[in-house]
């Protein structure tokens, strides 16, 4: 089953239903808009170059099966002498939420733009933000996010932009559904929810009392099982504008 043909589809049966509503369909971020390997490649061969060695000299972003929080179990895969690890977890700790990383190493999976620019052009269409990452790097986080937007003549809108109220790493599960219901109350009848984590989409079905909104699990890299994802959602990793055209 083709997901984003699902999509498409979902969205003009909802329109039909709703031809005067705002309609919304919401996007996790990390691992799911933004591929998260991407910082984590720049991070490791950035620690290289200023410690002048060549632990990861020959790695590729497809060698990285990890997210961002378990960097550890694939330097220990990668045989990396114990001490070099520390080191390295130690700088990458303040590294992967600096500024810089996030506007330098921060890149979109193929053809996820595409999708939410076809979004971002349909009449009365919004396209909201749901996203484990902290409050406190809300203004780094909507520079990304415009910065690559700009290309797609796509802006992100700080309205509709639900952020963690919490730390990094604190359990969000039931912020995302908190998130759901915010857009919610501000108006919108969300139609799909796409997110990596399994567990996010259960915790959103939790709060999908009318079964109105399609979940949509991004295959790309995850924590948590699968097993917890909600019988009717579906899984993809091919973000292909054409299935929706």
């Amino acid at each position: 089953m083709n997901w984003i043909r699902v999509l498409g589809l979902h969205y003009e049966t909802t329109r039909a239903l709703y031809p005067e509503d705002k309609l919304m369909i919401v996007f996790d971020i990390d691992g799911t808009i933004i591929d998260m390997r991407c910082m984590i490649l720049h991070a490791l061969k950035t620690f290289d170059r200023k410690n002048k060695t060549k632990y990861f000299h020959n790695l590729k972003l497809n060698d990285i099966n990890v997210d961002e929080n378990t960097v550890g179990r694939l330097l220990a895969d990668l045989k990396i002498p114990l001490p070099v690890r520390k080191s390295f977890l130690k700088w990458y700790a303040k590294y992967k939420t600096s500024p810089g990383s996030i506007l330098e190493s921060h890149k979109p999976f193929k053809g996820v733009m595409d999708i939410i620019q076809w979004f971002y052009r349909r009449s009365n269409v919004c396209i909201g933000l749901n996203t484990g990452r902290p409050a406190a790097i809300r203004e780094t986080t909507l520079d990304l996010l415009n910065n690559i937007g700009q290309e797609y003549n796509v802006h992100f809108d700080d309205e509709l932009l639900f952020m963690n109220p919490y730390d990094w790493n604190t359990d969000c599960v039931d912020i995302k559904a908190d998130g759901i219901k915010m857009f919610r109350d501000k108006g919108f009848r969300v139609f799909a929810f796409i997110d990596n984590e399994p567990e996010n989409l259960r915790s959103v079905e939790k709060v999908n009392t009318n079964k109105e909104i399609l979940l949509l699990h991004a295959n790309t890299i995850y924590k948590s099982n699968k097993d917890m994802l909600p019988i009717k959602a579906i899984s993809g990793s091919s973000y292909d504008v054409n299935d929706l055209i």
